[in-house]
């Protein structure tokens, strides 16, 4: 592939903002690639939370499966205006062939290993295009306004200007994936005797769960509690410039991956090797368990033994490690 000849670039990404996470890697490496580049995105309603308003995107065509036949040829004549030199698809999807362009990925699913991670799995459609998947930038999930926002409230709250904080989060899509509040309480205490502030964040329905992990806390006055109160875009400008991120698998727990931050991820019964990402500057902790991972939406044991089992000390070491 030629890629002075890239000027225009269309990504098919996935429909959830969790799955869509898990593709920064590859948006990464488009920018790094192709920095003067048009990149246009296709994505499903959920995930414009995340990408609306990101300056490495130039436009989103937001797809919806209950349109009608009429619609989808109305919504693939508006895209085909445009005429790409690249189609990178993560969907596999007709798109390639309904939209003339240059250059494309496979139109067929590849077979991947077992071992691959879902990143890699991601990463590996741009490998037959001879691309660096080295060649990366950090993708600008927010912006000033969001900034601006998440810091004023910290401020209400009484962050002082420049203190040093961590961040929290509790909370999870699925309760079986939550680390204990006793944990949690374990890791808060920790990071405040290493001098941080500590910050949790969480959505809507986990503002009863970071409530109570401030209002149990030691030192209730040194943890902020943003449960409920930031969009995901103000997550993602909090956790930018925080010391460290200690969260459950979690979007947000992704989302500090992707933004390098220091980040210790709580696994159960999800699996790492596909959904974490290990490094210098992200590790995980879990239980070896021969149920675990189990990948199931309930435990069918009598206890999480995973997750219920695993204490304070074992994640603050990881903590340790990374702050040294």
């Amino acid at each position: 592939m030629d890629k002075k000849r890239v000027q225009r670039i269309l990504f098919v990404n996935l429909t959830n903002i969790g799955d869509c996470i898990l593709t920064l890697p590859v948006l990464s490496v488009l920018r790094g690639e192709f920095p003067g580049a048009r990149v246009d995105m296709i994505c499903g309603r959920a995930p414009l939370a995340l990408f609306q308003g990101c300056s490495d995107l130039n436009q989103i065509f937001v797809y919806e499966k209950n349109w009608g036949l009429m619609d989808k040829w109305k919504w693939v004549r508006e895209i085909v205006r445009t005429r790409y030199d690249l189609i990178v698809d993560l969907k596999h999807t007709a798109i390639p062939l309904l939209v003339r362009s240059k250059y494309r990925t496979s139109l067929f699913r590849r077979k991947f290993k077992e071992s691959q991670s879902v990143r890699e799995k991601h990463l590996s459609v741009l490998k037959p295009l001879g691309l660096d998947l080295s060649n990366r930038k950090v993708i600008e999930l927010y912006g000033e306004q969001e900034s601006e926002k998440v810091f004023c409230e910290l401020k209400k709250l009484g962050l002082k200007d420049g203190e040093s904080y961590a961040v929290v989060v509790p909370g999870a899509n699925s309760s079986t994936k939550r680390w204990t509040e006793e944990g949690f309480l374990g890791v808060v205490s920790y990071l405040q005797s290493k001098g941080l502030a500590v910050v949790i964040l969480g959505g809507d329905a986990e503002m009863e769960l970071t409530r109570s992990l401030k209002d149990k806390s030691d030192s209730p006055e040194g943890v902020y509690d943003l449960g409920g109160g930031t969009s995901l875009k103000e997550a993602a400008a909090c956790i930018a410039v925080s010391e460290i991120v200690i969260s459950n698998d979690s979007a947000l727990m992704q989302i500090a991956v992707e933004l390098g931050k220091k980040t210790v991820a709580i696994f159960g019964p999800t699996n790492p090797w596909k959904y974490a990402h290990e490094d210098e500057r992200s590790l995980v902790v879990r239980h070896d368990l021969k149920c675990s991972p189990c990948e199931m939406a309930q435990c069918h044991i009598d206890r999480r033994k995973c997750l219920d089992d695993l204490k304070a000390e074992e994640v603050n070491e990881k903590i340790e490690t990374l702050l040294v």
